[in-house]
């Protein structure tokens, strides 16, 4: 009773996979050709700049502090000197090394949110991509009569196995999404090329912010 239950079962099975129509698309391809993509990333890397420039700036006040206290620290301890100059000079180093701790702990803010800020709109700005790929997708499935599409790109894109081991040119639609989304297969292989994947890059002020771990200098 078992064995002919298990027989009618992968029976069923293999006429509902008959009845199943698949089609494929690389979708880095895809979106990577996508009319907006390189803008995109050429906005996101303005903002990665821009974040630079703001921690080099803080970097650049905090390093130029250290300098003070180092030179009022050599005062205080300067033989030559009589006690109240070098009294006055370990009180200045201690107010220079408060400020400097306060330009430390901004600078380190600053980076946080950086991050963050650009982390956001490059997320945002690759979520309104694939809502417009998934748009057209759903038009060309409909148009099909398309049941699923897998995604031939699936290992390239860090998975340890590929979503599709074969499969026929003619159930392969990623031109014709391509084309839906007014992209540019040429341009999307050479960004491939050049070992671009379709999100988009790491922030740099994460990155910067690791040489802000610094503590100032002690009098």
């Amino acid at each position: 009773m078992k064995t002919r239950f298990a027989i009618a079962l992968l029976a069923f099975a293999a006429a509902a996979a008959a009845d199943t129509k698949f089609a494929v698309a690389d979708m880095d391809l895809v979106i990577l050709s996508h009319p907006k993509t390189e803008d995109n990333r050429d906005k996101v890397s303005a903002m990665e700049q821009e974040a630079e420039a703001g921690h080099n700036q803080r970097r650049g006040e905090l390093e130029a502090l250290s300098e003070k206290i180092k030179a009022a620290a050599m005062d205080a301890q300067r033989p030559t000197s009589s006690p109240e100059a070098r009294s006055q000079a370990r009180a200045d180093a201690e107010a220079l090394r408060a400020q400097a701790e306060k330009k430390l702990a901004e600078l380190r803010e600053f980076d946080a949110a950086m991050s963050r800020k650009i982390r956001g709109e490059a997320l945002a700005r690759f979520a309104a991509i694939k809502e417009d790929v998934a748009e057209k997708l759903a038009a060309i499935a409909a148009e099909k009569g398309l049941d699923a599409v897998l995604d031939s790109a699936a290992t390239r894109s860090g998975l340890p196995l590929p979503l599709v081991v074969w499969s026929s040119a003619s159930v392969d639609i990623t031109d014709e999404l391509i084309a839906a989304v007014g992209g540019d297969r040429k341009a999307a292989e050479e960004a491939l090329a050049r070992g671009a994947a379709r999100a988009f890059p790491g922030t740099q002020s994460g990155a910067a912010a690791s040489d802000a771990d610094q503590t100032p200098p002690r009098p």
